[in-house]
């Protein structure tokens, strides 16, 4: 219940409506875009190529499995799990460019917007947390309540 109100109230129907997903699924065309099409090196490095995209697909795959989980506090874990596989991301794209298989315009081009989806999944996480934390006092207040009503 406490889920379907804040879905409502954050209009999240669908995990095509929670921006961040539509953000980082953004960020994925780009990184195969740029694992594609950038440095001979880089494409060159299947085993480096291959885990960019599989850390980038990882960060919308855990914002809707978490979504899909119907539970505000498994949505949260989730999009943890999904800010730190951006932290990952950042990782690797920095030793991409260190190593002279990502050039320096394009590495800062993905962080940057690994960056800005980071923090707001971070933003959406410190929410849900608040609501979480909203919805436990509220149950033990009701519990103390219904206490004083049977005595």
């Amino acid at each position: 219940m406490a889920y379907d109100l804040l879905l409502s109230f954050m209009k999240f129907k669908n995990i095509e409506d929670i921006w961040i997903w539509q953000e980082s699924v953004n960020l994925c065309e780009d990184i195969f875009r740029f694992t594609a099409k950038s440095s001979p090196s880089l494409i060159q490095d299947h085993e480096l190529s291959s885990h960019l995209r599989k850390t980038a697909i990882s960060i919308p795959s855990n914002i809707s499995e978490g979504f899909g989980r119907e539970s505000l506090s498994e949505f949260r874990r989730f999009l943890v799990i999904a800010r730190g596989s951006c932290a990952e991301l950042r990782t690797q794209i920095l030793i991409a460019n260190k190593v002279d298989k990502l050039p320096l315009e394009i590495w800062q081009d993905l962080d940057a917007e690994t960056s800005q989806i980071s923090r707001k999944i971070f933003k959406l996480i410190s929410y849900l947390k608040k609501e979480i934390m909203k919805k436990k006092v509220e149950r033990v207040e009701g519990g103390r309540e219904a206490g004083r009503n049977s005595s």
